[in-house]
């Protein structure tokens, strides 16, 4: 009977350690999937063309003095403020990293995960916002264009990124 307890304690310090391991193993493939989607956006953002503003289309657009100020004046601080966001993300994914590794406390590792994508979508909405603005300070006509403009090189910049995924790489000799 002893015997037969002490086993069935073993099992269960066994399948708890397994359970943890496997906890943690998933934690870490999510946080590497993570990871990997944001190191492919950068690496595809550098396979892509440069990202052009609306700034380089002002002749296109027949943009005023006074709007190329305006919408200059918003783009510097949507420029700011993803800056400082993404300061703050990578601080945070950094973090999170080493206390995965360090098999650190799973509710701090889970709290900085939700601040990171927290700030992750601050960043989308201060792009949209600024976009919001831009659009406000263009005329019917101007907005009319600028949208077919955002089309063509969205087009163009999803061509050149799937290009690059495509090409083989090259074969070492």
């Amino acid at each position: 009977m002893v015997i037969n307890i002490t086993l069935n304690i073993k099992k269960e310090k066994a399948m708890t350690t397994k359970i943890t391991r496997f906890a943690g193993l998933l934690l870490i493939l999510s946080v590497m999937v993570t990871t990997g989607v944001f190191a492919q956006n950068t690496a595809a953002a550098a396979a892509a063309p440069e990202r052009k503003t609306i700034i380089d289309y002002k002749d296109e657009l027949k943009l005023t003095a006074d709007q190329v100020e305006k919408i200059q004046s918003t783009l510097y601080e949507l420029e700011k403020n993803v800056k400082d966001l993404y300061a703050k993300t990578t601080a945070l994914d950094k973090d999170t990293a080493d206390m995965l590794k360090s098999n650190g406390d799973l509710k701090v590792i889970s709290g900085k995960i939700k601040e990171s994508f927290a700030l992750k979508a601050d960043m989308v909405v201060n792009e949209i916002s600024a976009g919001r603005k831009v659009d406000s300070i263009l005329t019917e006509e101007q907005n009319k264009k600028w949208k077919e403009i955002r089309v063509s090189e969205s087009k163009k910049m999803r061509a050149a990124v799937a290009g690059k995924a495509l090409e083989k790489p090259a074969e070492k000799k």
